[in-house]
């Protein structure tokens, strides 16, 4: 309660307690509502603040199917675009190659269509039991085990699972350890390299947009629906 002047409080103080100032807090002059309240100073108290006020519950509507579908495919995608990007493209910018074996030399290791992750690896670093991949003088790319190291030549002997007698081959035709490889998944970078694979990612984009875009329109709609 506000009270503009002294003179003022003076007469709203005897209004309610009289003249005799003995009498205020006498028995039967004051009632009090409760022990050590004043109900004339509850009254001027000021009112609780909002934020005192429970809180009102608010009703949700969840998502309808078509907005979680259309959530699940985009987080879905997502997904998939990145696990491409860093298993196929993300390597190769550190030197790592990508390649397919297409014999089975080394048998039950890799079969035919494996994909093998083929990291450059420095020739004191490659040890006995290793995997490397070489590439022959205009031949294709093998990959051997690695069964013995001439340090003073710099030379490996290499060998299949399915041979007993090793191969010589110089430090120079190493293209790298093998540290990485994955069963049937070979011919993937092949096939989604190029144009196609461009192609393939933009589409994978654009839908990937496409499908925020319609769940930003319902999650608004639903908004509105809920302010109305």
């Amino acid at each position: 309660m506000e009270i503009p002047s002294l003179e003022e409080f003076d007469r709203a103080f005897f209004a309610r307690y009289g003249t005799a100032g003995d009498d205020y807090g006498a028995a039967g002059e004051v009632s009090y509502t409760a022990a050590g309240e004043d109900p004339f100073l509850r009254e001027a108290a000021p009112a609780p603040s909002p934020a005192a006020q429970p809180a009102k519950k608010v009703n949700r509507k969840r998502a309808g199917p078509l907005e979680v579908l259309c959530d699940v495919a985009r987080h879905t995608l997502t997904a998939l675009l990145a696990a491409a990007v860093v298993a196929f493209v993300a390597p190769q910018l550190f030197g790592v190659q990508l390649l397919c074996v297409e014999t089975s030399s080394l048998w039950p290791d890799y079969t035919v269509n494996t994909l093998i992750w083929v990291a450059p690896t420095s020739f004191e670093r490659i040890k006995a039991g290793d995997d490397v991949s070489y590439q022959l003088p205009g031949g294709p790319h093998v990959i051997h085990k690695v069964a013995g190291i001439d340090s003073n030549n710099g030379a490996l002997i290499v060998k299949g699972n399915d041979i007993e007698i090793g191969e010589r081959i110089a430090y120079s035709q190493i293209q790298g350890v093998v540290r990485f490889h994955v069963h049937r998944l070979g011919p993937v970078p092949e096939r989604l390299g190029g144009m196609r694979g461009i192609y393939i990612s933009v589409a994978v984009v654009l839908a990937i947009l496409l499908l925020w875009g319609v769940s930003s329109l319902l999650s608004r709609k639903r908004a509105r629906q809920l302010d109305a």
